[in-house]
């Protein structure tokens, strides 16, 4: 709430004056309504992904990155400025080679992960991994 006051006029401020606590919820609703200290708080932690997947990639060299969840929901501008930042802070051949997209699964993939582990780990079942190409 201390944030909320540095940004009376925001949509988001409104918002989290009303709520008992801040929420991506709330976050995302201001977002969509083009409330720029949203598009702010959604830019700054694109950002700071894309600088966290620079260092994965520069390490690991992986092909494909997934997002998932219900931060996902910030949309294709999000995950493209966490592109451009994974670009600009990795070996740029590599990070262009990377593909970073949403998963399909929506808010259910980390319910279905913690599934396909329990499986796993208990129950000795192994998943078949597709490749796509």
């Amino acid at each position: 709430k201390v944030l909320a006051e540095d940004h009376p006029d925001s949509i988001l401020a409104q918002e989290m004056a009303s709520a008992p606590e801040f929420s991506l919820d709330a976050v995302l609703a201001a977002y969509r309504q083009g409330d720029p200290w949203a598009v702010e708080i959604a830019n700054s932690t694109a950002v700071e992904l894309g600088k966290a997947m620079a260092g994965i990639v520069t390490l690991t060299n992986v092909q494909r990155i997934l997002f998932a969840g219900s931060v996902t929901q910030f949309g294709e501008n999000w995950l493209a400025t966490i592109h451009e930042t994974m670009i600009r802070h990795a070996i740029p051949d590599l990070a262009r080679q990377t593909v970073v997209e949403i998963a399909g699964h929506g808010a259910d993939a980390v319910i279905l992960g913690a599934a396909a582990l329990l499986m796993s780990r208990e129950l000795g079942l192994t998943l078949g991994v597709r490749r796509h190409t």
